[in-house]
């Protein structure tokens, strides 16, 4: 099968289908620390949902992009499971936010006294989201795959960035921003407006803004 049917991004009509019922596909789930961010060292349970509307070129989970794969799980047994573990849960994918299931879950997991924190690129989302922490993973230029992928570089290139979706995931809860980038020498401070002042703090040490190399 070529690039075209495997790696195809997800569509709108298949993103409705598949976010109307209580089920989401999982690629993974697993107990872990968290490794970045405010919340780092902290013990949580990763649910790893499966499907993406973007294709990065780097991207270090393609079993939840690519080439998505999973088992689709009903929400009561992911929140049952989260039950036996740490109080901290993870949402990741893929893009969890493609999915109205994940707002959901979200909710139930809160109910139920979880920290919920959501990773997602922020170019979606669904109503009646919840979360204690949004983190949030603009993608830069480099990570449309013009090389990998072609035919499906133009998609994503127009897709990377949502400013309007970015604002109201920024605005409506508590966030720290993520940033892939190639080298050391990508990383610029962050420009002086007041959004970006309360990311540091009062020495001038960033506290919600993380840096990873692809």
């Amino acid at each position: 099968m070529g690039v075209e049917g495997s790696h195809a991004l997800a569509s709108g009509k298949e993103i409705e289908v598949l976010g109307v019922v209580a089920r989401l596909r999982i690629q993974e789930r697993f107990v872990s620390l968290q490794g970045e961010g405010t919340r780092v060292g902290t013990p949580s349970s990763f649910v790893r949902v499966s499907g993406c509307n973007l294709r990065c070129a780097w991207c270090d989970t393609p079993r939840s992009s690519w080439a998505p794969e999973g088992e689709s799980l009903e929400l009561a047994e992911l929140v049952e499971w989260c039950a036996t573990g740490p109080r901290d849960v993870v949402l990741t994918g893929g893009e969890p936010l493609l999915f109205e299931a994940s707002a959901q879950l979200g909710q139930q997991l809160r109910a139920a006294g979880h920290f919920l924190t959501i990773e997602t690129a922020g170019t979606v989302t669904q109503p009646g989201l919840e979360a204690d922490l949004m983190s949030i993973s603009p993608k830069l230029s480099h990570s449309t795959p013009w090389q990998r992928a072609p035919s499906l570089a133009p998609r994503h290139e127009r897709d990377r960035l949502n400013l309007g979706v970015l604002a109201s995931l920024m605005t409506g809860f508590e966030w720290q921003l993520k940033f892939v980038v190639r080298s050391a020498s990508a990383i610029r401070s962050p420009p002086t407006s007041p959004r970006s002042r309360r990311c540091s703090t009062s020495s001038g040490s960033p506290t919600r803004i993380v840096i990873g190399c692809c």
